[in-house]
Formats: structure tokens, sequence, C-alpha cells
């Protein structure tokens, strides 16, 4: 609901949904490099997960964003 909320949508920094863009995209291309790929099917706002944790890349605390019910 955090992406979808129409009250909260104006709030959130454009830098903020880049990031998210960044973190969904990473996440698919991870799946997409096993062999066999994996595919999602069903990306959509409510599997996409938003927690506090540290970047991987910068090493920086900020919301990030997770893939969530790949359908396993």
């Amino acid at each position: 609901r955090y992406l979808i909320d129409p009250e909260r949508q104006n709030r959130i920094p454009i830098q903020l949904k880049f990031q998210f863009s960044l973190d969904i995209a990473r996440a698919i291309n991870f799946l997409h490099t096993f062999d066999p790929p994996i595919i999602h099917r069903d990306l959509k706002t409510p599997n996409v997960l938003i927690t506090n944790g540290t970047d991987s890349i910068t090493g920086q605390k900020r919301h990030i964003a997770k893939v969530a019910d790949l359908g396993l």
C-alpha cells in the first residue's frame, strides 16, 4: 500500500521511486540469471515489499523494495 496510497503518493520523493524501480529491476534480473530462468509472472505492487535495510551497493541505510510471491 505504500506506493499505491493516493494520499501518500505525492509525498514520496522521486529519487525514492527511482530507487524502488532499480531494486525491482535488479531482483527480476537476478531471477532471470538462473538456469533455467525463474519467471515471476505476477509482478504487481501488492507483490513488492518495502523494508528498511542496508543498500548492498552503497552500504547506506534506506527503504528497499523486494519482490515477493514467486508462486513456488
